[in-house]
């Protein structure tokens, strides 16, 4: 294994089974109190209109689009940023099955050893957190 895949490896933290966006602003909330750390994020949705099958009747659907943020530690600065992602046999549901923190293309594992601490250890609390 290079060192991109080693990256790219240590850059997802998959969870057990996927979460909605509700649980997704527990689980920030959680990871904010146990850093500690602030975290902020954006949540897109998109809406969906359609006959429901009877006379003036619709369906309205809300779903989860985008939801991305950054984990910056109060003690050094350092910040993460990352995004939740769907795989796509989930996709449809509008639920998360793991996050995905962003890097940054010519950077080599361990380039920020700050940055990478708070990937190990939020890959720490999120394993506690459904255990």
């Amino acid at each position: 294994m290079n060192g991109l895949d080693s990256l790219l490896e240590q850059s997802v933290i998959n969870f057990p089974r996927p979460i909605d966006s509700e649980e997704a602003k527990s689980l920030m909330i959680l990871l904010a109190d146990k850093l500690p750390a602030h975290i902020g994020y954006s949540r897109k949705t998109g809406v969906d209109i359609q006959p429901n099958g009877k006379p003036h009747e619709l369906k309205l659907e809300e779903t989860d689009l985008k939801f991305e943020g950054s984990i910056r530690r109060k003690s050094n600065l350092a910040t993460a940023f990352f995004k939740l992602e769907k795989d796509h046999s989930h996709e449809g549901l509008g639920k998360y099955s793991y996050l995905r923190f962003h890097t940054i293309p010519g950077c080599t594992l361990g380039d920020d050893p700050n940055e990478i601490e708070i990937w190990d250890r939020v890959r720490v609390l999120i394993k506690d957190y459904f255990s």
